[in-house]
């Protein structure tokens, strides 16, 4: 891959991590969050992670979200605009992260509720975040990223011990087909019940199957860009936003990033 297309896919990350920043965090990971896109053996002690981005948090001050690059077969597979996506889609889902972790509620209680009860840090809490930020980029941005939710809530509901029927509640709550949960579910059990093996490794394997789908489903997506709805606030039924509103200041933001890059 030349340098130079290493140097832009950079840019267009930091890029998108303002936007996102701007937009759906109201500017407030600017100040607390580092964005990295490196080669995953370019860190020594990043070289055994499994998925393709993680967030490092020192004291809930400063977070590093690093965005590892496709290897060179995986970048052979895939137009830019496609790859890009799959970087996307890991940035965005490491900065709801960071945002949870840096900004949420303290309480015992909620950082058992967020921390406690999770292998991965996919809480209920980002799950609800994802949820409506997948929706959001892609009607108004026309971005289908995928932020790997169903995969990372089937791990999560590992040892959840949830009935059938809470099963399908949470199923239908995040969007989820329930079936699809109670099969992959069922799927995991068997497979964490062979040999002894660990919950460490029923963890990496779940999400390099994960990563599998969504390269097959980044192979199978089209190569441009699709239409997003159109951003026209005149047309709301909404009273005009004041300038100092965060819809507001949101589409201001949004409206600077395009003039910049386009």
């Amino acid at each position: 891959m030349p340098d130079g297309n290493i140097v832009s896919d950079a840019y267009f990350i930091q890029a998108y991590f303002t936007l996102f920043d701007e937009v759906l965090f109201g500017g407030s990971l600017k100040s607390h969050t580092k964005v990295r896109h490196h080669h995953r053996d370019d860190d020594q002690l990043l070289r055994d992670i499994t998925i393709k981005s993680v967030s490092c948090v020192d004291g809930n001050i400063l977070s590093t979200i690093i965005v590892h690059r496709l290897s060179h077969g995986e970048i052979r597979m895939f137009s830019r605009y496609n790859r890009l996506l799959i970087y996307l889609s890991n940035l965005l889902h490491e900065m709801i992260r960071v945002f949870l972790k840096t900004f949420g509620c303290r309480h015992p209680r909620c950082l058992h509720e967020v921390d406690g009860m999770t292998n991965l840090g996919i809480s209920e809490a980002w799950q609800h975040t994802a949820f409506v930020f997948e929706s959001w980029v892609d009607r108004y941005l026309g971005l289908k990223l995928d932020l790997l939710r169903k995969w990372g809530w089937v791990v999560e509901l590992r040892h959840s011990g949830l009935t059938a029927g809470e099963l399908r509640t949470q199923a239908w709550k995040f969007g989820f087909d329930p079936i699809e949960i109670r099969e992959k579910v069922r799927t995991f059990h068997h497979w964490s019940g062979m040999d002894g093996r660990s919950t460490k490794g029923f963890i990496e394997w779940a999400m390099e199957q994960a990563e599998k789908e969504r390269l097959m489903r980044a192979r199978a997506a089209p190569s441009q860009p699709q239409r997003a709805v159109t951003y026209a606030p005149e047309r709301s039924t909404l009273p005009p936003p004041t300038d100092s509103s965060p819809r507001s200041r949101s589409r201001s933001a949004f409206q600077r990033f395009i003039r910049n890059t386009t």
